[in-house]
């Protein structure tokens, strides 16, 4: 484990990083990332190359405090395995926590947990979840399995720079990490059965998830072509190719 942080922190401080924030949260995301609103209370950053948008996607999403929000009890809601349909192929899976522990982050306190088909089988999701200002802030990174080491060496410093916004916006209508995780996935319905495991059963009837979807992609191919026909622009007038 060590070793591979040693290697982490190697790969990572050769990437170029640009700060990100919205009304709730800040971080330095990777120079070749891009960030859009999605939903509301909900923000999605990816890739802009669009061959690595189905490898990985970063959530970061708020909520209001619920009564019995606190971090020992995220830790006790996010060690437990999850059941998921997959609207695909109708087949369930079982989700499971791999590591969980509490991590400091510029003096913000969260719970830090890894799972693996949590979301997506096949994709590991790494949850980081804390409570500021009566308001429980929730950010998943979801990755394709065998890309994982990869993009999390890439988006080390994406997490060590992560902070809560002193001011945050109008309450939101989900409430505790439970609604957060709830809508991961979005249109889902949960409950809890007796047991350590949370079934989740995911709706299909709704597609405007899809079309957010869609349509953030198409946000990051415009902002890539755009930045790189600038690029283009500027190398041909230093060359003196344009006046």
């Amino acid at each position: 484990m060590i070793i591979l942080l040693f290697f982490s922190l190697i790969f990572s401080t050769g990437i170029e990083a640009k700060p990100f924030a919205n009304n709730f949260v800040e971080m330095n995301i990777p120079d070749s990332w891009g960030c859009s609103p999605y939903m509301g209370n909900r923000w999605i950053c990816q890739p802009m190359d669009p061959a690595k948008v189905k490898d990985v996607i970063i959530e970061a999403s708020f909520a209001n405090q619920g009564p019995l929000d606190s971090l020992p009890a995220f830790y006790g809601y996010l060690q437990k395995s999850v059941q998921v349909t997959d609207p695909r192929t109708k087949k369930q899976s079982v989700g499971k926590p791999i590591n969980l522990q509490y991590k400091e982050i510029l003096g913000q306190s969260w719970v830090d947990g890894q799972y693996l088909s949590t979301v997506l089988p096949n994709y590991l999701t790494r949850n980081l979840a804390t409570i500021k200002d009566g308001r429980v802030v929730l950010l998943s990174v979801t990755v394709d399995k065998p890309k994982y080491s990869m993009y999390m060496s890439e988006l080390y410093k994406t997490i060590e720079s992560l902070r809560i916004r002193m001011t945050l916006p109008a309450a939101p209508m989900e409430t505790g990490l439970k609604g957060l995780l709830g809508i991961q996935a979005p249109a889902v319905k949960k409950t809890e059965k007796p047991g350590s495991v949370v079934a989740i059963e995911v709706e299909t009837t709704s597609h405007a998830w899809l079309w957010a979807l869609i349509a953030a992609v198409l946000a990051f191919i415009l902002v890539f072509i755009i930045i790189k026909r600038r690029r283009k622009n500027a190398a041909a007038k230093k060359k003196g190719y344009l006046k």
